[in-house]
């Protein structure tokens, strides 16, 4: 079955998808971009690719530093806080290389929830009052992660037992 047609059927049982890289490398070149690309414009989707590096932390995950005219610096939500207000697919490329980090981010992937900053949280469901009350945000339904694999890493044992809980793991 192709990459694509197991997507789409993960996609359509509402999970996280986690493409797992073959374990020999192969001499064909696969682009997850690409794959990504072509399956968000299918299902109609905006996208966001965001970039794992081994010093990201969780703070880094959830916001972005923005500097400012005159130097000043302020922080903005990240694309992993964007995308469930806005219902994007996520694609969170090179995970394996956050390690651990990747943990702290189980309850966002699980349950659409995560603690923000001044108090306010993102979850699943929200009633409007709730919403209304200003520290509830609401997780859109048509927001989805896809995560991959770094190519530039040698393949290891990357996939822990709760990262393995966290997304469908599909073979490529």
């Amino acid at each position: 079955m192709g990459l694509l047609t197991c997507f789409m059927q993960a996609h359509a049982f509402g999970w996280d998808v986690s493409l797992i890289p073959p374990a020999i490398l192969p001499s064909a070149s696969t682009s997850t971009s690409t794959l990504m690309r072509v399956f968000s414009g299918l299902l109609g989707y905006d996208s966001e690719m965001l970039h794992m590096y081994k010093e990201l932390g969780g703070r880094e995950l959830l916001m972005r530093r923005k500097i400012e005219d005159g130097g000043a610096t302020s922080w903005e939500p990240s694309p992993l806080v964007e995308a469930p207000w806005s219902g994007w697919l996520l694609h969170l490329s090179d995970l394996d290389v956050i390690g651990s980090t990747a943990g702290s981010l189980s309850q966002m992937f699980q349950d659409r929830e995560a603690e923000l900053w001044e108090g306010k949280c993102i979850v699943g469901y929200a009633s409007p009052d709730e919403i209304q009350a200003g520290k509830l945000l609401a997780a859109h339904p048509s927001f989805h992660i896809i995560s991959t694999a770094s190519k530039s890493l040698p393949l290891k044992d990357w996939l822990s037992d709760e990262q393995a809980n966290m997304f469908f793991p599909i073979p490529s």
